[in-house]
């Protein structure tokens, strides 16, 4: 359900965009913002070992996570991350919207209090 749902967001993204895959963190907002209004978002490729979105997948995931930001001027606060997992989870089932709070909401969490992303683990139920 997840794949097919980041395929069909990652499709309806309306801009004329390039992702940059860099290898250092994207998540300062002058710079994204800046990007954004030339029509590009730059994407990190740093800590793209996702289980659940392997490779590209992930790319096309942070694509529409950092979307969702930009476009609804949010940060990559706790808060900002808690509000696009509202937006981003909207009309998926119960199952889903947990894991995506896992994806985002959790990983924000760990990543602002201890500075660095948590190894990812899968669990499947």
């Amino acid at each position: 359900e997840l794949r097919e749902y980041l395929r069909t967001k990652y499709s309806e993204i309306c801009l004329d965009y390039r992702p940059l895959f860099l290898d250092c963190e994207t998540n300062d907002p002058v710079i994204l913002k800046e990007l954004y209004k030339n029509n590009i978002i730059a994407v990190s490729s740093l800590h793209n070992n996702c289980p659940l979105f392997p490779g590209h997948l992930n790319l096309q995931f942070r694509i529409t996570h950092d979307y969702i930001h930009l476009g609804h001027n949010l940060d990559f606060s706790y808060e900002g991350e808690f509000r696009v997992w509202e937006i981003q989870s909207n009309g998926l089932s119960d199952i889903a919207k947990k894991v995506l709070f896992s994806e985002i909401v959790l990983q924000a969490a760990y990543r602002l209090y201890f500075g660095k992303f948590p190894d990812q683990k899968v669990i499947l139920l």
